[in-house]
């Protein structure tokens, strides 16, 4: 079954949040497409499906009492990435089960090869709608 949402809160509005939290925790994939505007469905992403990365941090201080410098190496957390780097993606991002996260590019059936030849005229050009190939079947 493949269920596709324009904006995951008109879902949770008509359902409920618990419809919602089940509907996506049992979902095998998900794909999020390039330009999301809703913050709730931005910082799902960031923050529930991404996570955080482990960042290394180095710090230097002066102290009056010791001469020279005295440098301070830590570790933080930072999203993967963050709700308006996602926003500002130009790539989708797709989850699979367990695995790691894939960024794609989004490929229009006007780029794909023979699907864009067996489309009749789009109303808005009065003509075939066809892009340069980038995928050959």
């Amino acid at each position: 079954m493949h269920l596709i949402f324009q904006d995951l809160s008109a879902f949770e509005r008509v359902y409920g949040k618990t419809a919602l939290e089940t509907l996506l925790s049992q979902c095998e994939i998900q794909q999020y497409l390039p330009g999301q505007r809703s913050h709730k469905t931005l910082e799902l992403i960031s923050k529930q499906m991404l996570g955080d990365q482990s960042m290394m941090a180095i710090g230097t201080s002066r102290s009056v009492d010791q001469p020279g410098l005295n440098e301070n190496l830590s570790e933080a957390g930072r999203p993967l990435a963050t709700p308006d780097e996602i926003r500002r993606m130009r790539a989708g991002i797709l989850f699979v089960r367990q695995h790691r996260p894939i960024l794609f590019e989004p490929v229009s059936y006007a780029e794909i090869e023979p699907w864009r030849s067996q489309v009749g005229i789009n109303p808005f050009h009065g003509k075939p709608f066809k892009k340069k190939v980038k995928i050959r079947l």
